[in-house]
């Protein structure tokens, strides 16, 4: 669903759920702060959990999240120190709507939580399901304030900064330019990477572990795969070895 995301501008329609019988379409916005976030939960944090799955959402044993409810109610507990049920968090929207929007964004919002009496007579069409989406967007930032803006210039400023230091790392590191003609570079043939003793024994543990999720087995920091590896070649070696 995240890879989709970004190849469709940050909205992914969620046409396989529940759902989806009674109103047909519903759709969910990522802004382009929200996919920095999740890609670099995705590339940084997530390895470090062991997951068993390649779900995004997983607790710290690898373990998939059944309901995305039960992590908000999480989030919202460390943050404030007490629970707060999904119905009573969309009557605080609600509420907050009333003192700082107006009705047609009241009327946005609502349709976005919880989807009102008047949308469910019909059945979603994409284009509708996509609009409201945008703009119940569009009125939740406005109903956090400052606390939003707050937070996308740190994780803005975050991303400066590791793209700094990426670059003066690369600056200070010199590459030596090759010797060879640019004749007997394309006239050399590239070596096959042969398999060690100990890559062999880190697929065959990594398939006990994981089954064939080959990405997790070659991604896995216990697993020091030669540069250059791929999940498809571990699969290819696996089958040679007869492993699977």
């Amino acid at each position: 669903m995240f890879e989709s995301a970004k190849r469709n501008k940050g909205m992914v329609d969620q046409t396989t759920f529940k759902t989806a019988k009674k109103y047909g379409f519903d759709s969910l916005y990522f802004d382009e702060i929200s996919l920095d976030v999740v890609d670099n939960y995705v590339r940084y944090v997530r390895p470090f959990l062991q997951p068993r799955c390649d779900y995004l959402l997983v607790n710290r044993n690898g373990i998939q999240f059944q309901k995305l409810t039960e992590i908000l109610s999480i989030l919202v507990f460390q943050a404030i120190g007490k629970y707060v049920h999904p119905t009573r968090y969309r009557q605080i929207i609600e509420t907050e709507s009333v003192q700082i929007l107006n009705v047609e964004e009241q009327k946005l919002v609502s349709e976005d939580q919880k989807h009102s009496s008047n949308v469910a007579r019909v059945h979603y069409q994409k284009l509708r399901s996509r609009d409201v989406a945008i703009k119940g967007r569009t009125c939740m930032e406005k109903l956090r304030g400052l606390h939003g803006a707050e937070m996308d210039t740190c994780v803005e400023q975050l991303k400066q900064e590791h793209c700094s230091e990426h670059e003066s790392k690369s600056d200070n590191e010199t590459t030596p330019i090759p010797q060879t003609t640019t004749e007997k570079v394309s006239a050399e043939k590239r070596k096959p990477l042969r398999f060690t003793k100990e890559e062999d024994q880190f697929i065959e543990r990594g398939i006990k572990r994981f089954g064939a999720r080959w990405c997790t087995i070659l991604r896995h920091p216990e697993y020091n795969f030669q540069p250059g590896r791929e999940a498809r070649t571990l699969r290819l070696r696996a089958i040679q070895q007869k492993l699977i």
